[in-house]
């Protein structure tokens, strides 16, 4: 069991658990961290507990949740904690490779929507300072984007976090959550040949002439490479809310 005490510097906390023995005389991870230096002075908010119901990966996600932070590894095998502001401004990101059915790239594409998992309206509760409460609601208002209110019926969540003090990082948090929901709910699973440099929360490119799609940019949430293939999970950038 281990204990991260609050008010311990987040990026320490990050550290000390990637540092933990995994049992056998090794640590985790020795590679170095990218971690946004604008939360550099940001603490832990209460006590963390590694044990048994538990592992140093939840509470990494968790400390990525705090920061409203896209937690993942990259392909030099390092763990990045991007910002939630880096999330709402995928169209900027670079494109690592374009897909093109003229060649022999790509072996399977299929697009799924998992209707009953779609978020289109997300609500945050703050803290309350000094008689306010601090709160935020986010609305998939996207014209373009198949989850958006007006052409599904409103699926709501509620996020309660006494922690946030501020009306903008409530809308922070909430903007992250409902574009993360989208993410997750809206996409193309693609097979493809190895591509070893393709890496989560990037773009590709897709044409794919037998279904009229030109230059569609796609944006990277996952992407497993195995057996001289691989496998990517992308979601078309104008089905997000931002």
């Amino acid at each position: 069991e281990y204990k991260i005490v609050p008010n311990t510097p987040i990026y320490t906390a990050i550290r000390t658990l990637l540092k933990l023995d995994t049992g056998n005389g090794v640590s985790f991870d020795d590679n170095p961290v990218i971690f946004p230096t604008k939360y550099a002075s940001q603490k832990t908010p209460y006590t963390m507990t590694v044990n048994g119901e538990s592992s140093v990966g939840d509470i990494l996600l968790e400390l990525g949740e705090i920061l409203s932070c896209d937690v993942y590894y990259n392909e030099y095998g390092c763990l990045v904690f991007e910002p939630a502001d880096e999330l709402m401004k995928v169209a900027n990101k670079p494109i690592l490779w374009t897909i093109d059915d003229e060649f022999s790239d790509c072996t399977s594409i299929s697009y799924e929507v998992k209707f009953d998992e779609v978020v289109n309206k997300v609500t945050v509760v703050g803290a309350n300072i000094n008689g306010a409460i601090v709160k935020h609601t986010a609305i998939n208002k996207n014209a373009k984007s198949p989850s958006n209110i007006y052409m599904m019926p409103i699926r709501f969540e509620y996020i309660s976090d006494s922690h946030i003090n501020t009306n903008a990082l409530c809308q922070t948090r909430a903007e992250y959550e409902l574009q993360k929901k989208s993410i997750v709910t809206l996409s193309y699973s693609i097979a493809m040949i190895y591509v070893p440099f393709i890496q989560s929360n990037a773009l590709i490119r897709l044409n794919d002439r037998r279904k009229s799609i030109y230059g569609q940019n796609l944006f990277v949430s996952s992407v497993s490479i195995s057996s001289g293939s691989t496998s990517v999970t992308a979601t078309n950038i104008e089905d997000l809310p931002y």
